[in-house]
């Protein structure tokens, strides 16, 4: 044993080589002796996955192929490699996703019951039109809405990455994780019930008596989204809500004839209770219950279920055998404490947890955690975890001579921003002045705490008026895995306490302005497309809605987001270059414009990546293939050999290229957003990413946009109710700041504007400029 913590001690002495240590010869001899699973973690979900794809595979094997080779003796084993596999693989998706949410709907529940052929068949029966409105519109609702759902399903992949995750609160991933994942379940069973259309009901479908696969797919995504609905009924919402949050109800008469240890406002002497095996409870793969499971989706992780951890010191789970340990006491038993405390026992803190009904909360902690009351456990250590609401803080007025000359930790957070007029850890201060208040660990969430900082943000946001106390809780902050930050005072309690409560504050004004941008082109295009062909020629064109109309707003919003990037840092330089000043503070709109390019940017490549997905899927269409039917017949009837179009060819090939060679760069912008990326670039590399490959991104789409327009703006049918195509009014402010930019690279303008942005002396126009201010640079701040 000194030998295993003497190399323990060395391994964390020397990073790199447990890092870095790839020959067998420089790996210590006991790291053989440990065993090192591979992927624990992904064991089940991967297992679960091979069931599921197998019991799919075969099912769709038996019903497509087999069935017809022993009824009819067709041979459709062709069938096996792609068309069977594509059919089992929507159902293994689907049946997944499905499962990550249905352990949160029934924790839930659980909470409220305890508290080529075809075209010469056509031309064959000289049908003229082969179209078929009722399978035109499956098809374009079909295709829409998988779309749509993979989109969202890639938002949800996307925030699951640690760099992306690290850099949201949790009220943030939440939103993320829980309701757009509930929304992507929504339209991929959407997407399943219209692929089926009118099969449920057609007999000749149900081969062998057995279902058809979207039937069996549709019925566990169905049943948590009912089970979802029933959650979300207010009566039931609000119960469940009152089960997860409400501390305050009073203790019954327990089975030894205890009674409430709060009653009459007096505290009883009790005992300390311990629950079963440590090990036992680490091992479980429940984790501390009570979670809100709903709660923790695609970016939650197991429970660190190893039986030794190691300090900093490189000691194995706590101090040597016959040192002392530091106490660490807990008011409050719920979630956060659980979590709190098993984390402290890792790194060797002995945990005292105070708690109301001491005898009830014994079951749900480890056997090496005192469970006792709030009066105990405060005597037993100098720093001491107030895990309970704000309400409940004056029922410790009773012990509030124990807690003088304590280390008071608030982690309690409100319902809203700026609930109360003073923080909680200032209202905390005013019932406890004898006490040293530090605010702390607020904005680690219960299931984040438990496992581990590498889950979600690793930084602690803490503020004291003591510098001594909030040294010591930066300290064991930074023993149980997490960077703190130090925010100064006390006063900063209120600014820390709202962190966890906003709500992507930074994506309200460009997600807002990506909506409204969305909905006018679409209402243009619609008025265009649609009203006017009906109106004029009573043509119905309305099947192209769910598709074609919304594959013409996307382009026209991602185009028109892109150029809102780059115009802002043009205004910018505008006005520096008319006042001959960089001191002159911008207008508080055009500084929120500036701080917001990157998520205008991001938003660009979201609407450009999807507009590529609705462009590869409109030869998909049944739309497509029944006008492509009829153009054949009218050519063998017109008797045309050759419909070769020169120029219509040179068109679409140039169009189509550039259209790429704009998503190349726009991937490459949106890439080096991301925190682990930007921070492997040095400036001058990200400015010349982000601006200048910028400008060549912007430049390649606008010449796209205009190869797609070609001819029609000078047509006059073009012009419907004397409207210009979508297209030219999209160009109106790319081609406004690619001609900005070019005016800007001229070089007695670039001269002067290099030589104010240094803090170059030139003839200000006002003197009444305000005092040096720090901006940022308008013009090298793009996507990122």
């Amino acid at each position: 044993e000194p030998e295993e913590e003497e190399m323990c001690f060395r391994l964390n002495q020397r990073p790199l080589l447990s890092v870095f240590a790839l020959e067998e010869f420089e790996f210590p001899a006991s790291v053989h002796l440990q065993k090192m699973p591979l992927f624990p973690k992904w064991r089940l979900p991967l297992k679960l996955t091979a069931l599921v794809m197998a019991v799919a595979f075969i099912y769709t094997f038996l019903r497509d192929v087999l069935q017809p080779f022993v009824s009819q003796g067709k041979n459709d084993f062709y069938k096996i490699p792609i068309l069977v596999l594509n059919k089992a693989l929507p159902y293994t998706a689907i049946t997944l996703l499905s499962l990550v949410y249905l352990p949160g709907v029934l924790a839930a529940l659980l909470q409220l019951h305890r508290g080529e052929l075809h075209k010469q068949q056509e031309v064959k029966q000289k049908k003229e039109n082969s179209w078929v409105e009722d399978d035109v519109w499956r098809m374009e609702i079909y295709i829409s809405l998988g779309i749509l759902a993979l989109g969202i399903l890639a938002l949800v992949a996307i925030s699951s990455l640690p760099s992306v995750s690290g850099l949201l609160n949790w009220r943030e991933f939440q939103c993320i994780q829980r309701t757009l994942g509930f929304a992507a379940l929504l339209l991929c069973t959407a997407h399943a019930l219209v692929y089926g259309w009118k099969k449920w009901v057609e007999l000749n479908h149900y081969v062998w008596y057995t279902p058809p696969s979207f039937i069996l797919a549709s019925f566990l995504p169905s049943l948590v989204l009912l089970l979802k609905a029933l959650l979300a009924i207010p009566y039931l919402d609000k119960k469940l809500e009152r089960i997860r949050q409400d501390r305050s109800r009073q203790v019954k008469r327990s089975e030894g004839g205890e009674c409430d240890p709060c009653q009459g406002g007096r505290l009883r002497s009790f005992p300390c209770y311990h629950s079963g095996s440590y090990d036992s409870f680490l091992e479980s793969r429940s984790g501390a219950p009570g979670l809100k499971m709903d709660s923790i989706s695609l970016m939650g992780s197991s429970p660190v279920r190893s039986k030794a951890s190691y300090l900093p010191n490189g000691l194995k789970n706590g101090p040597r055998e016959g040192a002392s340990k530091p106490t660490v006491a807990i008011i409050g038993s719920g979630d956060f404490s659980k979590c709190l405390a098993i984390r402290l026992l890792h790194t060797g803190f002995h945990v005292v947890v105070g708690s109301r009904q001491p005898k009830r909360a014994a079951d749900v902690f480890p056997h090496v955690v005192d469970v006792t009351h709030h009066e105990d456990a405060v005597s037993k250590s100098s720093m001491v975890f107030l895990a309970i609401r704000r309400e409940h803080y004056p029922s410790l007025w009773d012990i509030k001579h124990l807690l003088a000359g304590k280390i008071l930790v608030d982690v309690s957070n409100n319902r809203r921003v700026n609930q109360y007029p003073e923080s909680n850890a200032e209202y905390l201060a005013s019932l406890f002045p004898e006490s040293t208040v530090v605010k702390g660990f607020n904005v680690i969430s219960a299931w984040a705490m438990q496992s581990g900082p590498k889950d979600a943000s690793r930084q602690v946001y803490i503020c004291s008026n003591s510098v001594e106390a909030r040294g010591q809780v930066m300290e064991v902050a930074r023993q149980l895995g997490f960077v703190p930050v130090d925010m100064g005072m006390l006063s900063s309690a209120k600014e820390v306490e709202n962190m966890p409560l906003h709500l992507f504050s930074d994506w309200k004004g460009p997600v807002l302005t990506s909506v409204a941008l969305a909905i006018f082109f679409f209402v243009y295009s619609f008025v265009r497309d649609i009203i006017h062909p009906y109106m004029k020629s009573g043509q119905s064109l309305f099947y192209k809605i769910p598709l074609e109309m919304v594959n013409r707003t996307l382009p026209v919003v991602a185009i028109t987001l892109l150029a809102l990037v780059y115009l802002a840092g043009q205004l910018a330089a505008v006005q520096q270059l008319f006042y001959g000043t960089k001191y002159k503070r911008f207008p508080h709109w055009l500084e929120g414009w500036l701080q917001s390019r990157k998520q205008l940017g991001l938003l660009s490549f979201f609407f450009t990546c999807v507009h590529v997905l609705y462009s590869l899927c409109l030869p998909m269409r049944r739309s497509e293939r029944y006008l492509l039917l009829n153009m054949a017949y009218q050519q063998v009837h017109a008797n045309i050999e050759n419909t070769w179009n020169e120029e219509e060819v040179w068109r679409v090939e140039m169009y189509v290229s550039f259209g790429i060679m704009s998503l190349g760069l726009l991937s490459l912008l949106a890439v080096t957003s991301i925190p682990s990326v930007n921070s492997a670039l040095n400036w001058r590399e990200f400015s010349f990413i982000q601006s200048t490959l910028g400008y060549i991104a912007l430049l390649i789409a606008t010449l796209h946009a205009l190869l797609f327009g070609w001819k029609r703006a000078f047509e006059e049918e073009a012009y419907r109710f004397y409207l210009p195509p979508s297209f030219v009014v999209a160009l109106v402010l790319p081609i406004t700041v690619v001609a900005g930019k070019i005016v800007l690279l001229l070089p007695c303008v670039a001269r002067r504007l290099k030589r104010i942005r240094s803090g170059g002396s030139c003839i200000r126009r006002h003197r009444d400029c305000e005092g040096p201010t720090a901006h940022m640079s308008p013009e090298r701040v793009t996507i990122m």
